[in-house]
């Protein structure tokens, strides 16, 4: 039994480890990244926001917080991060998912705004002007029974090349797509959640090597250890188990025991759970958009 108790104890000290290491290694990561980025250098922004509710799905709270998230991303990553939530016709076909104006909206909010980490350079067409930084406008218009979104990432105002990354990576479609589908999967229940879930998406992306990054679900962290531990235990358990020798007449004088008869009485339980459907739900949809614009790669999508 010392054994069990001690082999139980190492596998629960190896499943938390297994839970931490990934945070303990994107930290690291980002620590590193961090002393790599100089600082803000931009003149022409309107602004220091970098939230904006319009549609009004934050409570002040949480405009509050992703404001701190995003400022300690910005810092980490060397990106202007805006996030804008609309609930407004900007002119997409609602009957085309490859035709999403919401994508405009945002390139001609971010050129409003002068954003740009490392300096903004306005071009004729809002779509062509750069500045490190990423967007993403949330547009929860119905739209047919859809919503639509676009992911806009630009490029450095310098010429540094390592401003240049967020625009490299999301060059590419696939890239793209996994983090919308990360930022959809919460997008009509937990806007909030769905924003982070977005944040740490490009944080990931921008300081994990391409050769070995894989994006977890937040919630697998945790159980995948756990998961671990409980079939360890069990197969443990049915070992033990097996090698039983002595059953419960072992011990009775006369191998007859007594038990008093119970009844367990359990009060019956109905629940009841309905789908409340919002404006801006409608499930599924298609990717639209991706690769590069002029001043910017990503695209638009809806969820």
């Amino acid at each position: 039994m010392k054994k069990f108790r001690t082999f139980i104890i190492v596998l629960c000290i190896i499943a938390l480890a297994l839970a931490i290491i990934p945070f303990a290694y994107e930290k690291a990561m980002l620590a590193a990244h961090k002393a790599q980025v100089p600082e803000r250098n931009n003149d022409l922004c309107k602004t220091t926001r970098r939230v904006f509710d319009y549609a009004d799905v934050l409570t002040d709270k949480q405009e509050q917080k992703l404001e701190q998230k995003i400022a300690k991303r910005e810092a980490q990553l060397g990106l202007d991060i805006v996030i804008v939530t609309i609930d407004e016709d900007v002119g997409s076909d609602p009957y085309d998912s490859s035709y999403n104006r919401t994508i405009n909206f945002a390139e001609d909010f971010y050129e409003y705004f002068k954003f740009g980490y490392d300096g903004h350079i306005s071009k004729p067409n809002a779509g062509d002007s750069v500045g490190a930084g990423v967007i993403y406008v949330d547009n929860w218009y119905d739209l047919n029974g859809y919503a639509e979104s676009a992911f806009l990432a630009y490029h450095g105002a310098s010429g540094d090349s390592f401003f240049e990354k967020a625009y490299q990576i999301y060059l590419s479609g696939d890239r793209l797509l996994e983090l919308e589908n990360d930022v959809w999967e919460y997008s009509n229940t937990n806007p909030y959640r769905s924003y982070c879930r977005m944040l740490n998406h490009l944080a990931a992306d921008m300081v994990s090597p391409n050769v070995a990054e894989v994006h977890i679900k937040d919630k697998w962290v945790f159980i995948l250890p756990l998961v671990v531990v409980a079939v360890f235990v069990l197969l443990n358990l049915g070992k033990k188990l097996g090698t039983k020798t002595t059953d419960m007449s072992t011990y009775v004088k006369g191998g007859l025991g007594s038990l008093a008869a119970r009844e367990d009485q359990f009060i019956s339980k109905h629940t009841t759970s309905r789908h409340i459907e919002s404006s801006s739900s409608g499930g599924g949809g298609g990717h639209s958009g991706g690769g590069g614009g002029g001043g910017h790669s990503g695209g638009g999508g809806r969820h």
